[in-house]
């Protein structure tokens, strides 16, 4: 067995925890090509090969770790049995728009509307208020295949990702959602073209373009805005509600601010879901710099396959190397989850 490289593995995060394997000594090969590679590891302790990684999935997480963290109710029931605040939420049909607007109407506007299972934030809409809000993110969410649709209480705070193992918080950022700031000058649409361009930005492999289509439109008229609109100098034109990183989201590192509390939370937030070894935890509360029990905090969502390329190459701030944490703890030193 031999060394894997970097051009037989499309995921940045992937990449990332190879190259930590190797440099403490485990052997890797590829299993599959056309994107889809599966990495077989040899431990240097053993000479087994005892574990296999996809992407950031490993083959220490469970089946039923991944289907909790993609089935978003499912998570949030061991949420709820481990005492970890979540938002309130309710599954619906598809076609169940009577359903939502009761939801709606129960738990006030705003609320969040998500496919029941996914990631990326792919088709999720936040700031539905009204009936005809609800009809409309149907056409967004409803598109997606999962079968049904979670409605959720839409929380206020600011959001952050935390990624932790089941004993360690290894980093925290603040994702910040796809923007522009106004010159006075430059229409949207060219301000969008100039921060893609950014060299800086061009150079770091965790960050993404920040798309223009549809939802971009939407999202600027609801800002009386649109991509021939000229943002004032110093104003902040939002292009996309939901911050991840993969929907041109900056990613700011807040791992030396966030109070200690969170290095104890969020590991329990991972061992509340049995055979989870390590995770994205996505976190809302009104300030990261206190207690998170003092000031209240949700878990809106965790991934098993968590983007670590963001810690590594963060837009500003500190580079964290959860790479070399996942390996140590994970592969090299835990024999039981």
């Amino acid at each position: 067995m031999t060394h894997i490289t970097r051009d037989e593995i499309r995921s940045t995060s992937g990449w990332l925890l190879v190259e930590a394997l190797h440099k403490r000594g485990f052997q890797t090969q590829a299993v599959m090509g056309d994107g889809r590679t599966f990495i077989l590891i040899a431990d240097p302790r053993t000479g087994c090969e005892d574990y296999v990684i996809y992407e950031m999935f490993a083959s220490r997480t469970s089946y039923l770790a991944y289907y909790a963290c993609r089935h978003k109710e499912v998570a949030k029931a061991f949420f709820r049995r481990a005492g970890i605040a979540t938002p309130r939420s309710a599954l619906f049909a598809k076609q169940d728009c009577d359903g939502m607007q009761r939801f709606l109407g129960d738990v006030g506007a705003p609320v969040v509307m998500k496919p029941s299972f996914g990631t990326h934030g792919t088709g999720v809409v936040m700031d539905i208020a009204t009936p005809q809000d609800i009809a409309r993110s149907l056409a967004t969410a409803g598109a997606t295949t999962a079968k049904k649709i979670l409605m959720e209480q839409q929380v206020a705070g600011t959001e952050y990702r935390m990624t932790a193992t089941r004993t360690q918080l290894l980093a925290v950022t603040l994702r910040k959602p796809a923007h522009i700031v106004g010159d006075g000058e430059r229409t949207v649409r060219e301000l969008i073209d100039a921060k893609n361009a950014n060299p800086a930005r061009q150079q770091n492999p965790a960050l993404k373009d920040i798309p223009i289509d549809e939802q971009t439109d939407g999202i600027l008229a609801r800002q009386n805005s649109a991509l021939d609109a000229v943002p004032g100098e110093g104003e902040t034109v939002f292009l996309r509600t939901n911050s991840n990183i993969s929907a041109g989201g900056d990613s700011i590192d807040f791992t030396d601010k966030v109070h200690a509390a969170y290095r104890e939370l969020a590991p329990q937030i991972v061992r509340a879901i049995p055979g989870l070894p390590y995770a994205g935890i996505d976190v809302i509360t009104p300030d990261v710099e206190r207690n998170p029990h003092d000031v209240g905090y949700f878990v809106i969502e965790i991934n098993a396959s968590p983007m670590i390329s963001m810690h590594h190459y963060p837009y500003e701030g500190r580079s964290r190397d959860v790479a070399a944490a996942v390996v140590d703890e994970v592969f090299a030193l835990s024999n039981n989850l």
